[in-house]
């Protein structure tokens, strides 16, 4: 395959080299004049002056608010004056529902489609029982309720004289504004009907009464159960841990020497904790008996009172044998004047030799 690269250099003239050459000759000659020396693949710098002016820039984002204003402008829609149905087609299309409705409220339903059938759920017998609004109701046989306007709450209004009937069912007279403040009371301590009279037997009645609990439901019931039989079984639970407490097998522990092991019999139990109540108030009384007698043992009074009791005999002894006590004291005056003699010698000799 003959290679393209030569091909197109041999098709170079002569005469393009020539001016080439000369060309280069000329950057060369500009470049040393200028001190600087041809560097290979250096970009060249362009000076171009750019405008100090801050509303000469184009504005950052200005692309894309564009788009998104555009874009809400194809999502934005516009009403006119001229759309809808004018007041003529409002009224033939309640024409139209109210002969619909006279028609299911007779029992026909030729003519509807199936989705109209099935939203047609109205029981209308029921709805004449139950109407508050019967013909055959007599009208009279309430009392006249006293009725007036919210929207009217001038001072003339509200200063007015009415009777009304108060919260507890007192008529009292006075002012329209007390009379509306007493009828908000009265509805509010009035108890609420959940089964209204005469519904009985309806489905509503059957899904308030039973258990079951229907719909969407924030607050559960809280089962609380009878704190007598919660105490029983307390008492019961007590009563069967209570062999197990007495029983020293039960624990994992290294017994000492003051281990004692109850019975697990309750009533031989009993006797024990009896005995032991017993020894245990016979420990008490001989340390407070120990206590009154400074802290000492019986037996260490005992050998005190002997000792006491042979220098008593002693003493009698040597008041027999010297005729007499005092005799006897004379004697022991003169031996401690003849002991502290002794001492005084004894000390002067010391320093003498000193």
């Amino acid at each position: 395959m003959p290679d393209t690269g030569k091909q197109k250099a041999n098709n170079i003239s002569h005469g393009a080299l020539l001016d080439l050459k000369a060309i280069t000759a000329e950057h060369v000659d500009r470049f040393a004049k200028e001190g600087r020396g041809p560097v290979k693949g250096l970009p060249r710098k362009q000076h171009i002056q750019k405008s100090r002016n801050p509303f000469d820039k184009p504005s950052p984002g200005l692309v894309k608010r564009l788009a998104a204003e555009a874009r809400n402008d194809a999502k934005r829609r516009r009403f006119d004056n001229d759309g809808g149905p004018t007041e003529e087609e409002r009224r033939e299309i309640l024409k139209a529902k109210a002969r619909k409705y006279e028609q299911i409220k007779k029992g026909d339903f030729s003519g509807l489609s199936q989705k109209e059938i099935e939203e047609a759920v109205i029981d209308f017998e029921k709805l004449e029982e139950f109407s508050d609004h019967s013909s055959d109701e007599d009208e009279s046989a309430h009392p006249a309720r006293l009725s007036w306007s919210d929207d009217e709450d001038d001072e003339d209004d509200d200063l007015a004289q009415v009777e009304y009937v108060d919260e507890l069912g007192r008529t009292r007279t006075g002012t329209r504004k007390e009379a509306k403040e007493a009828g908000r009371i009265r509805g509010r301590n009035e108890p609420v009907e959940l089964i209204p009279s005469g519904a009985e037997n309806s489905a509503y009645a059957e899904v308030q009464q039973s258990k079951v609990i229907h719909g969407e439901q924030h607050v559960f019931p809280v089962y609380e159960p009878n704190p007598e039989v919660i105490k029983a079984k307390y008492r019961q639970a007590e009563e069967e841990a209570r062999g197990h407490h007495y029983d020293s097998t039960k624990e994992v522990r290294v017994k000492g020497a003051g281990q004692y092991q109850f019975s697990l019999d309750e009533q031989r139990r009993a006797e024990q904790q009896a005995a032991l109540k017993s020894q245990r108030r016979e420990t008490e009384l001989a340390r407070a008996e120990a206590g009154r007698r400074g802290g000492q043992t019986a037996a260490q009074e005992a050998r005190k009172k002997k000792l006491e009791g042979r220098k008593a005999m002693i003493e009698a002894k040597r008041i027999k044998l010297f005729g007499g006590e005092k005799e006897v004291h004379m004697l022991k005056v003169e031996r401690k004047a003849r002991e502290a003699d002794e001492f005084l010698n004894t000390l002067q000799k010391e320093w003498e030799e000193q």
